[in-house]
């Protein structure tokens, strides 16, 4: 698909404004090039951002309520790479110091001309579809040469087997264990890059839980075993489905279980769809393990934080599974909790939303058969 503007795929250009003169004018101007989603406020641009992949944004500074800077803070914190043009009538040294600190691309004062507006946002929706085409690229030529080295692995063990050779078939383990790893950093370092770029984009559809659920369980049974745990399922209400992107919460739970396991030496881990305390469908994963401590659980999901870091420490990994987790579940209007005490073990949970939940489960298994293994840097 070409990533050039086109009537089948424009750039997405969000217009926050609460006047309706300057909203409408800057609409009328974009239309014919760009996809022109408008909010009236900061909330309503912060909640379009979190379930639209949106190239550019403009943005009014001077707003009633949430006002453009705080605006554009709380935006960096949801897309933190998305490009951002400040259109303002109000603008002084103070506030477009702060603007610039927060990264905007460019100024573009009131009251405005079609040329200059049409120069600027060309030129945003440019360096955005070059951030895509450049994490799209990457995507690629990481997930190629790893693509070939999980073929012939397997391969290795299919011959390995049928020859009777159990002394190799640790080894091919070993570089089986080792790719997958890489692989699952690939795929989040890539999604999370997309997400903060406001590139990703959803594709909710009706999700059978009770397959989904049994499916992600199976795959990890293997490395619980391995490591000597239980792993358990227990669902309170069968026959659930959620509308959700289904790559999203098949790479949420598996990271979520994931973790349990990789900080769990003793005992085990139980996935449960139950009800929270406010009546929501949620999905649990309880875990025996060591736990968080509680002066790290405010940093918990923040991008590159890990309770012990440096090179000493126990458990490998970036940093980045929890913080990329949780912005998946929240762009599906969901939200992740966490309750945990030090050596006694963690309750992550996905608190779907009131809307989200269907009450009769799907009858075709395809919609819960993702696969977080799927290249997602198209999406």
């Amino acid at each position: 698909m070409s990533d050039e503007p086109s009537a089948e795929n424009p750039s997405c250009v969000l217009v926050v404004d609460n006047e309706e003169g300057p909203r409408d004018a800057l609409r009328f101007i974009l239309d014919r090039q760009f996809r022109v989603l408008t909010a009236t406020g900061g909330e309503e641009a912060l909640s379009i951002l979190r379930r639209e992949a949106v190239d550019v944004v403009t943005l009014d500074l001077a707003m009633p309520g949430v006002d453009g800077l705080e605006t554009l803070t709380r935006m960096r914190e949801i897309v933190p790479d998305v490009e951002v043009v400040i259109v303002t009538g109000y603008g002084s040294y103070d506030s477009a110091r702060e603007a610039i600190r927060l990264r905007a691309f460019d100024f573009i004062d009131k009251p405005f001309q079609s040329s200059k507006v049409l120069d600027v946002i060309q030129r945003a929706a440019e360096s955005a579809r070059a951030k895509r085409m450049f994490l799209a690229n990457i995507g690629h030529e990481l997930r190629t040469p790893l693509t070939v080295i999980v073929g012939y692995s397997s391969l290795v063990a299919d011959y390995a087997n049928q020859k009777g050779n159990a002394r190799d078939l640790p080894v091919v383990g070993v570089i089986e264990r080792a790719t997958d790893r890489l692989v699952n950093t690939v795929h989040s370092v890539v999604d999370l890059s997309m997400i903060e770029a406001g590139s990703f984009t959803l594709q909710p559809e009706r999700v059978d839980l009770d397959a989904l659920l049994e499916k992600e369980v199976r795959h990890l049974e293997r490395e619980a075993q391995r490591k000597g745990l239980t792993l358990s399922l227990d669902v309170r209400e069968p026959g659930l489905a959620v509308r959700f992107d289904p790559y999203c919460l098949s790479h949420a739970l598996r990271k979520l279980l994931d973790n349990a396991i990789k900080f769990t030496e003793r005992g085990g881990v139980a996935v449960r769809l139950e009800r929270d305390h406010g009546g929501r469908l949620s999905l649990a994963v309880h875990d025996t393990g060591i736990g968080i401590g509680k002066a790290h659980l405010p940093r918990l999901f923040r991008k590159f934080c890990q309770e012990d870091p440096g090179a000493n420490r126990k458990f490998e990994g970036l940093g980045i599974g929890l913080a990329l987790t949780k912005k998946l579940v929240e762009r599906n209007g969901a939200s992740l909790s966490v309750e945990s005490e030090k050596d006694k073990g963690s309750v992550f949970r996905i608190h779907f939303a009131a809307t989200s939940e269907i009450r009769e489960a799907a009858t075709s298994p395809a919609a819960a058969e993702p696969d977080p293994g799927a290249e997602s840097a198209t999406r």
